[in-house]
Order: C-alpha cells, then structure tokens, then sequence
C-alpha cells in the first residue's frame, strides 16, 4: 500500500487491524462465557478475572508504545521518523526482557 502512495491507510491498517481483532475476540470470548455464568450473590452476572503481573506488564509496554507513538507524531506534525522504528525495537526488547523476568521470579 505504501508503494502505491497510499501510507496513510497502511499505517491505519497496521494499527486498526490488530486492534480489532484483539476488541472482536476478545468480545465474543467474553460474551460466549458470560453467557453461562450464573448470577452472584448481589444478582448480578459477574466473571472474575485474575490479572497477573505478565499482563500488567504487557499492558504498561503497549501503553508506553502507543504514548510514545503519539507524542511523536505529534511534535514532528504528524509525521514519524524513519529512526523511531529503532525506538520501538528498543522498547519491544525491553518488554521482552520485563516479561521473563516476571515469568522466571
């Protein structure tokens, strides 16, 4: 798509389409357990989730990722430098490091 001359729409696809199949299955994942989970104490339907420190982790890297994205765009006037896809190494080798930290305390 890039080639063609068309960058917007392949970066809006590099983001848009894990984005949504992450919503999409996360949704019917949920909506499917939901549907046979029967109804607490205070009546209300309720799925308790344990959060570990591996996801917490995951959650600050793509978070931190996706802010830093942001802010460059932003102060370069929505434009990303060729060099920022090293930053994104960087911090994708850092989240990789953290997580197995993490996994093998």
């Amino acid at each position: 798509m890039a080639k063609r001359g068309l960058a917007n729409m392949s970066m809006t696809a590099c983001f848009a389409g894990p984005l949504f199949n992450a919503l999409v299955g996360l949704g019917v994942g949920f909506a499917a357990r939901l549907r046979v989970v029967k109804a607490d104490d205070d009546g209300q339907d309720s799925l308790h989730a344990d959060l570990n420190a591996g996801l917490w982790v995951g959650f600050a890297a793509l978070a931190l990722n996706c802010l830093a994205v942001l802010f460059v765009g932003v102060a370069n006037g929505g434009f990303i430098p060729k060099h920022f896809g090293f930053v994104s190494i960087a911090l994708y080798v850092a989240y990789l490091l953290v997580s197995l930290v993490v996994l093998f305390r």
